[in-house]
């Protein structure tokens, strides 16, 4: 029996040394992956209606990914990126916390995360009784010059393209920094005081585009002026562009009385497309009221798109049009249709604010590398 069991510990004592003789494996070191990421900052503080840009810094090894995704848990915090920096526009006060998140994986196989805290505060600017500021008015009239309008200066700029069929790359950027557009001044809710009107954009999306934007300001009791609220130009279509790469036509914001009260429009017109050359007209009138569950109202909107030799076209006509009759402007559809006129043209007596006009050139294009592309105009007119 002992001799059977001295046996036994002898086999145990070669068995595991056996196993402790097989080369040990290590996993391979993969061949691309993220080193470090890091942002500029971990907290920031900006004012309800503006924008702020984060930088972030991503070290790889190898072709791995530069990119990042970005969440924010308020819908009132926009977020996106543009060459190395998080863009962060507060909509609306509050507070939000934004994760970014790399696309590419570190050693270990896993995306690194960093976040970033926000906090929107009141647009606001307080006002002295000094003889400088004696109303209401010029309280507003002092905070619109703390902007700069790109409509006070006309001006052109260029507008860059990146397009690649092989690689499936198409990105637009116009490379501006954005800023308001213009301002107005008047009693848009007939409450016998007057608003303060401040047409903006929103940030770029990848294809250089911007969404119209209203601002409306008010100023308390105590000669404070506020942001008192936002809306982005919209239709069923999606968002009204002030800003546009790959199409031709022009955008316009105006104003225009309709039972002795404001109405606030926004009309695109599109009369091409770089890829498939389709056309499109997208309205939308907005209200303003001074009320708490409800500021601006959006009256109603009309909108059509075609392509040349569009089937449907008298469908389309024919929908576009019961949409004006409900906003109760007789227009001629056909005009419309063929680009040869606008519904700014058939109001009577509109105010202008903003004209953004834009085109391209196809022959300036130049595969798989930056070009500058197509060009933009700003003006009142």
């Amino acid at each position: 029996m002992k001799r059977k069991m001295k046996q036994i510990v002898i086999m145990l004592v070669l068995i595991c040394m056996g196993l402790g003789m097989k080369p040990q494996t290590t996993s391979a070191a993969p061949k691309k992956y993220v080193r470090s990421f890091s942002v500029g900052k971990k907290k920031i503080s900006i004012k309800a209606g503006q924008s702020k840009k984060i930088s972030y810094k991503i070290k790889v090894k190898g072709n791995a990914s530069k990119k990042v995704s970005l969440k924010a848990n308020n819908k009132k915090i926009q977020v996106r990126t543009s060459k190395n920096k998080i863009v962060i526009l507060g909509r609306e006060a509050g507070k939000s916390k934004i994760t970014v998140t790399t696309k590419g994986k570190d050693k270990k196989g896993k995306k690194i995360k960093k976040t970033i805290s926000v906090t929107v505060n009141p647009d606001s600017t307080g006002v002295t009784d000094n003889t400088d500021i004696a109303d209401k008015d010029s309280a507003l009239e002092e905070f619109a010059k703390n902007y700069q309008y790109l409509c006070k200066t006309p001006a052109m700029y260029d507008g860059y393209f990146l397009y690649s069929d092989t690689e499936n790359i198409a990105l637009g950027d116009l490379r501006l920094e954005l800023q308001p557009l213009t301002y107005d001044i008047d009693d848009y809710d007939s409450d016998g005081q007057s608003e303060l009107l401040i047409v903006n954009m929103d940030p770029y999306t990848k294809w250089g585009q911007s969404a119209l934007r209203l601002q409306m300001y008010e100023v308390d009791g105590t000669g404070h002026v506020y942001l008192s609220a936002l809306h982005l130009c919209t239709t069923e279509y999606g968002s009204i562009y002030g800003t546009e790469i790959l199409r031709k036509g022009d955008s316009r914001v105006f104003k225009y009385k309709k039972d002795n009260e404001w109405m606030i429009a926004a009309e695109q017109n599109i009369q091409g497309s770089y890829f498939d050359g389709h056309a499109r007209n997208l309205f939308m009138v907005a209200k303003y009221y001074d009320k708490p569950k409800l500021k601006f109202e959006v009256m109603g909107t009309a909108e059509g798109e075609w392509y040349p030799g569009t089937p449907d076209e008298q469908v389309i006509k024919s929908s576009m049009k019961q949409k004006y009759d409900a906003l109760d402007l007789e227009v001629d559809v056909n005009q419309i249709f063929d680009g040869k006129k606008h519904v700014y043209d058939y109001i009577d007596n509109p105010i202008s604010f903003v004209k953004t006009e834009y085109a391209f050139d196809r022959n300036a294009l130049k595969q798989s590398e930056w070009s500058k592309f197509s060009y933009i105009t700003f003006s009142e007119k």
